[in-house]
């Protein structure tokens, strides 16, 4: 039967291949332009090169004829004129003039980059009929719009990249609003996927980006290759921006970076004049940041200018407050991250969070219209980090609404729309609608199957677009692990009842056999051996590796970390989490292996307070507690709070989202190390900011201790340690819980009393989890709780 299946599968994909095929209708363009314009090799290799190379793809089929020769064009053929202004005062605007009729488009622009956004706007909006006028200078949006693009084994996809299929890509981008393509310095770690040195591919890339009149920033850390031979821009051949980050990598102090820029600077400038160089403040804790801010405020930094991104402290508006108008300011926005990142993903329910992981394939187009409205009024433009294609709708909401008149009025449907016009089959008009749906897959309220089969259906794969085809991919991947999660929570409720029927047993040999299967059951399904999910599911499995071998050979996504993808580890490696089960399966196998051998009361012991942990805590206690928090699955109302001034609520704890961040712990389930599954989401509050809880309804008479579990970053190192305070909001008076300490790793449960009297004489405490940071801030996640528990102390 599985045959038969997977054969009616094959002949699926077989037709959806031939149907892909005879869709695609050429549609022939002829470009019309004055002799005078071949001899500008920018322009000449856009109207010869770059932009026929990728309307080919779309279906259309451009040639390019002279004024003088030009006589008459083929019925349905669209014929567009092109000239571009002698205008001395907008040789370097982004300016063009667009007018269509009957086939027949007249095309004037002033830089060479400028033709390229005049030709996809007809490409996507004139019909061929209906008058259409355009009159686009793009100086009332960002003056730099642009995508990292890093060669480098870190990257998901980039590293794959020939120089031919590098410039298809950043041509693309650059089509649909962008201006500048952000390279990455060798940092000498080797790819299996390399075709070219970074340093040769380097060369290449920057002389092809010139020609197409692409600005080419470099994001160079202190610590990559090349800095003493300064081969980097002796190679390159176009550099506009130079960006030294100050962390992630790097390990300088402010007062270093500075000298360190003013070292490199006479010789980067003597080779390329006109580059701009920027520094971030990223990982800086207050001391190197106050040192920052005197220069700023007195004109006195080395740089033109200052970028803000993941892992700096303060706000954007902040900086901007203080920093004069002669220095520019740009922001840095993570797009490819969903975990342990600059923006996380809100509220992702588990059985996602521990599949998809740090880097998917990720969609979030309100989001960052949200973010990039918020952050508008006081940049001067964006270089968004990205490490490869899965976060290709983030480039185009960027490209798209930071050259949009009025951006606070752009819609996620109307950015989804125009990505299906520029990229996406014209046969299913609707796919736009799925793309939106792909963002709230992710919403808690969205996880049932009705609803993820639904977006599902607005896609169909196509073998010739490798973007069909990754959408698809995330929408049957979102589908299949509803369906595993369901069946793995089912299957192991069953585990947790036999189990507990096995400790109640009083034969040994029962219990023994027992526990010996349970822990056969839950490997056959750790090892992917799916007998828990219904047959019936199968083919969407099936599909997804499928899809996964056709993305990999259309654009050298790597969606595992074994071959032949070869990605590095935890850099998109969706084939290698696809059976992750959000159920405490390897957590409680490792517990079976910990007390093997053991006298098999010991045995039961330990697996009942197991069973029981939810009252009784990790460590066991006599009582039940009094309250048990499993802070990465509260809902909004349960958990953290900052505004001192918002009213109670009836209930034990509640939630502001001003301040705390939820988040998802990556950790390999499968690792002998394996944590419970409730420590692998946690609320996190950032950088010296204490994560607080506010608790209602206990008795100010009684004496309590509290159990908790510090989970997250930078466990076991002894400049980062965390805290335990309790505030009376009556006596104010403020208790120690604990000192600060080194969060231990592997986690833990720990015990500590609440001193008496920290209860208010309503029942009220508050606990506050105080960041201690000794020298630079780095990312700044340190407060991270998973769970506690409060319990009676006798």
């Amino acid at each position: 039967k599985n045959m038969i299946k997977l054969t009616l599968l094959l002949i699926f994909v077989l037709i959806l291949k031939i149907s892909a095929l005879e869709n695609q209708t050429e549609k022939s363009i002829i470009l019309i332009a004055d002799d005078k314009l071949g001899e500008d090799k920018r322009i000449r290799n856009i109207i010869g090169n770059l932009y026929p190379m990728i309307a080919k793809e779309k279906g259309n089929l451009i040639r390019v004829q002279s004024k003088t020769t030009f006589q008459t064009k083929k019925e349905n053929e669209l014929a567009i004129h092109i000239e571009q202004l002698n205008d001395s005062k907008r040789k370097h605007e982004e300016y063009y003039t667009v007018h269509c009729m009957d086939n027949e488009c007249q095309v004037n622009f002033s830089r060479p980059r400028s033709l390229l956004y005049a030709l996809e706007k007809i490409m996507k909006n004139f019909d061929g009929k209906t008058l259409y006028k355009e009159n686009n200078k793009h100086v009332d949006s960002k003056n730099i719009r642009g995508h990292q693009m890093g060669y480098r084994y870190t990257s998901n996809s980039y590293d794959s990249m020939t120089v031919e299929r590098f410039m298809k890509y950043a041509t693309e981008l650059t089509t649909q609003g962008a201006n500048t393509i952000e390279l990455v310095a060798p940092d000498g770690e080797k790819s299996p996927h390399f075709q070219l040195s970074q340093i040769d591919m380097l060369s290449n890339v920057t002389n092809e980006l010139d020609k197409a009149d692409i600005d080419v920033s470099i994001w160079y850390p202190t610590n990559s290759m090349y800095w003493d031979t300064m081969d980097v821009f002796k190679r390159a051949k176009r550099l506009d921006h130079l960006f030294i980050p100050s962390a992630d990598p790097g390990d300088m102090t402010f007062d270093e970076l500075v000298d360190f820029v003013q070292k490199i600077k006479p010789e980067v400038k003597n080779i390329f004049p006109q580059i701009k160089i920027w520094i971030s403040v990223q990982g800086y804790g207050q001391k190197d940041f106050n040192k920052f801010l005197e220069k700023a405020m007195n004109a006195q930094l080395p740089v033109d200018g200052i970028v803000f991104g993941p892992q700096t402290f303060i706000g954007l508006k902040a900086i901007r407050d203080v920093l004069p108008q002669n220095y520019l300011l740009r922001t840095y926005p993570d797009i490819c991250h969903a975990l342990k990142c600059q923006y996380p993903q809100a509220n992702w329910p588990t059985y996602l969070s521990i599949t998809h992981q740090r880097e998917p394939i990720l969609v979030r187009i309100q989001q960052y219209i949200d973010i990039y409205n918020q952050n508008s009024p006081y940049m001067d433009g964006f270089v968004t980090y990205s490490e490869g294609l899965m976060d290709d709708v983030n480039k185009h909401v960027y490209n798209y609404i930071s050259t949009h008149a009025h951006p606070e009025s752009v819609t996620a449907e109307e950015i989804a729309k125009d990505y299906q016009k520029a990229f996406l089959p014209k046969e299913k008009a609707d796919t736009y609608k799925g793309i939106v749906r792909l963002e709230s897959n992710w919403f808690p309220e969205n996880a049932y199957e009705q609803y993820l089969n639904e977006t599902l259906n607005y896609f169909v794969p196509d073998y010739n677009n490798w973007r069909a085809t990754m959408l698809y991919f995330r929408a049957s991947y979102d589908l299949y692990q509803f369906y595993k999660s369901l069946a793995a929570a089912s299957s192991f409720e069953v585990t947790r009842r036999d189990l507990e029927v096995a400790i109640e047993s009083a034969d040994d040999s029962y219990f023994l056999s027992e526990i010996q299967r349970l822990r056969s059951k839950i490997m056959m399904n750790i090892h992917g051996n799916y007998t828990i999910i219904n047959p019936k599911y199968s083919p969407i499995l099936h599909f997804i590796l499928s899809n996964a071998e056709h993305l990999y050979s259309m654009t050298g996504i790597k969606l595992s970390y074994k071959p032949p993808y070869s990605a590095k580890p935890g850099r998109g490696g969706l084939l290698d989490t696809i059976y992750n089960m959000d159920t405490d399966g390897v957590y409680l196998v490792n517990l079976i292996d910990s007390v093997a051998g053991q006298p098999i009361k010991e045995q039961k012991k330990t697996l009942n307070l197991y069973l029981k942990r939810g009252s009784v805590g990790v460590l066991g206690s006599n009582s039940a507690a009094v309250l048990h928090a499993d802070i990465g699955r509260l809902s909004d109302k349960d958990a953290f709070v900052y505004n001192h001034s918002m009213p109670i609520k009836d209930d034990f704890m509640f939630f502001d989202h001003g301040i705390v961040q939820m988040n998802t712990f990556v950790y390999d389930l499968n690792h002998k190390n394996a944590l419970p599954i409730e420590w692998m989401t946690y609320g996190q509050s950032m950088y010296e900011t204490p994560a607080q809880f506010y608790i209602q309804h206990l008795d100010p008479t009684a004496k309590y201790r509290i159990e908790i579990v510090y989970v997250g970053d930078h466990r076991n190192d002894p400049d980062w340690k965390v805290g335990l305070i309790a505030y009376n909001i009556h006596t104010h008076e403020v208790k120690t819980i604990h000192e600060p300490i080194v969060k231990p790793d592997p986690p833990r449960a720990l015990s500590f009393d609440i001193p008496d009297g920290a209860v208010a004489e309503n029942g009220e405490i508050r606990l506050f989890v105080q960041p201690s940071i000794q020298g630079k801030y780095k990312n700044g996640r340190l407060a991270q709780v998973a769970e506690f528990w409060i319990f009676h102390r006798h």
